[in-house]
């Protein structure tokens, strides 16, 4: 086992870590050329991606490519933000609205609805419900397929994908969901970016319940986590889930497995990130196992992928729309997609997401 790091990329602007950073545009930088202590700029995200939409490129300043951590095939490259604000960016967090009781997310109607999901609050604060987290009960467990800021005392409907495919019927504990305490991988995730078909999505769970050798009497992509081959899996890569843990300000990251950029995301606060990495560390796992390949993670290289990759965004065709104070982004480059939710008001950055398309026909 070999765990590697590089050197830190800063942003141009001098930075105070915060150990609850906010994914926001930072402060004015003071006018001082150089301060001991304080880092110079190579890239910033702004710099890298360089859109001529006003929203992304003020949601995306504040932001620095970090060190890459590797291990085996998996390398993660942490995005870094150290500016002040509230914690977890001032949404209250899935599992803990769920756990509390205070979000309540149900089939539609007695007869339920595959691609659909009602979700209500009783909260008196906003609830994130990020792209990629699964949901356990109803009548089958699923995949949220888009971010959701949800208000207090709003009810909506939430697009999902069902990732339980030999299941139509109410466990034993009852039709209520609860939090899996996972997401999806990000191959998963970049299928739903893509908007393949529900059966696409079957085929992909069922060729990776395959290869981890899970045994759900419910085709569950869910047990996965419960495999021997992903507990051994995560056991090599417990290191990398340690040292990006260990750092602060991270509120996105750039993942490259086997030398190729799987995705990349970023959240709306360092707390937020924190709260997600254990989840996020296991979809990335599932992402190292699945792949044929096992070239070695090299940092140096990881890290000229993710700029790369997060200059895309730069070249891209952007479609905005604007509704209930809330600015969405629709981002299309060759071989990739992703999308972005931005709040009106501050300009502050909710969630943005980049993956490689994926066809329909499983490849």
């Amino acid at each position: 086992m070999r765990i590697r790091v590089l050197g830190l990329i800063l942003v141009p602007l001098f930075l105070y870590v915060s150990d609850h950073a906010s994914c926001g545009p930072l402060p004015d930088a003071p006018n001082e050329e150089h301060t001991p202590g304080r880092g110079t700029v190579e890239s910033g995200l702004s710099d890298l991606a360089r859109s001529d939409n006003l929203y992304l490129s003020k949601a995306l300043s504040g932001y620095s490519v970090g060190q890459a951590v590797a291990a085996h095939n998996l390398a993660v490259v942490p995005i870094l933000t150290v500016n002040r604000d509230e914690p977890q960016g001032g949404f209250v967090a899935l599992d803990e609205a769920l756990s509390s009781d205070l979000l309540v997310i149900e089939e539609i109607g007695e007869g339920g609805a595959v691609p659909t999901l009602q979700v209500s609050s009783k909260h008196n604060r906003a609830i994130l419900l990020p792209f990629g987290a699964i949901v356990t009960g109803g009548k089958q467990d699923r995949m949220i397929r888009e971010d959701m800021v949800l208000k207090p005392g709003e009810t909506k409907d939430v697009s999902v994908y069902c990732v339980e495919a030999g299941r139509w019927s109410a466990p034993d504990s009852g039709l209520a969901f609860k939090l899996s305490g996972s997401l999806a991988s990000t191959r998963l995730k970049s299928l739903s970016n893509s908007d393949v078909s529900q059966s696409r999505v079957w085929r992909d769970v069922s060729w990776s319940n395959d290869v981890f050798l899970n045994r759900s009497t419910t085709a569950n992509f869910q047990g996965n986590l419960e495999t021997e081959k992903f507990k051994d899996s995560a056991a090599e890569l417990e290191p990398v889930k340690k040292a990006i843990g260990a750092q602060s300000g991270v509120c996105g990251a750039v993942i490259v497995v086997d030398g190729k950029v799987s995705g990349a995301e970023v959240f709306a606060s360092s707390d937020y990130f924190s709260n997600l990495w254990p989840q996020l560390f296991d979809s990335y796992v599932i992402d190292a196992t699945l792949s044929e390949g096992s070239t070695e993670a090299e940092p140096e290289e990881a890290e000229e992928a993710a700029r790369h990759y997060l200059s895309l965004i730069g070249s891209a065709s952007i479609t905005q729309t604007e509704r209930d104070g809330e600015i969405r982004l629709a981002i299309e480059s060759v071989g990739h997609r992703g999308y972005a939710l931005i709040e009106a008001q501050e300009g502050r950055l909710v969630h943005l997401r980049l993956f490689p398309k994926m066809r329909e026909v499983a490849e």
